[in-house]
């Protein structure tokens, strides 16, 4: 996969984002709006509206799955309120969803002084980062993002597991492996080295052109 490639897949993703939530979205909620008018105001006895609660319930529940599919394709707070936002957000939601796990983020650097191809490579790194900790029984994770002369870095610390590198990449490939794939492919540099005691540190950097 080139980066050419690489840029195309994920304006496809924007694109099919944009279409469930603009379209499929809408459609469902007008169903839904539809279902509870005939529930509250048509002439339906009460097996008849125990019927048309459910629906209402499963089309809230549709409504959930389509966002929550459209957020994994494309975060619209991404596009809507920039990449520092989007970080937070992102650690925010992680961090209510596993409990046991620290992050800890510190974004150095403002919106505008990230290219824009970066920004969604630098949120898929983060989102695998994340899942490549917890899956090794992290309880923190630190993630630093800033800005040194003419590179842009970010930095990842983990706690997770006594593994060397190789052992991690092998065990959990879906991860550190997709890490470097992403750095690769976006022009930056990935390295990883185990912490001492125990965890994982991964370096990726790219140079900024003018």
């Amino acid at each position: 996969m080139t980066s050419e490639l690489m840029r195309a897949h994920e304006a496809e993703r924007q694109r099919l984002a944009y279409a469930m939530h603009a379209d499929i979205v809408q459609k469902v909620s007008a169903i839904k709006l539809a279902t509870e008018t005939t529930l509250h105001t048509g002439d339906v006895n009460q097996d008849g509206r125990d019927r048309l609660g459910m629906a209402v319930g499963l089309l809230i529940d549709v409504i959930e799955d389509i966002r929550a599919v459209t957020t994994r394709l494309r975060p619209s707070l991404l596009d809507d309120l920039g990449l520092v936002t989007a970080i937070h957000w992102l650690c925010r939601e992680t961090g209510q969803l596993n409990r046991g796990m620290r992050i800890l983020p510190s974004i150095n650097v403002r919106d505008e002084e990230v290219p824009e191809y970066l920004k969604i490579v630098i949120f898929r790194i983060l989102e695998d980062s994340l899942s490549d900790a917890f899956a090794r029984g992290a309880t923190s994770i630190s993630i630093e993002l800033g800005r040194a002369a003419e590179h842009l870095a970010l930095r990842l610390a983990d706690d997770g597991g006594d593994q060397t590198v190789d052992e991690a990449m092998s065990l959990f490939a879906a991860g550190l492996r997709r890490i470097r794939e992403r750095a690769s492919l976006s022009g930056g540099k990935f390295d990883a080295q185990p912490r001492s005691g125990a965890g994982t540190a991964v370096h990726v950097s790219w140079k900024l052109c003018h």
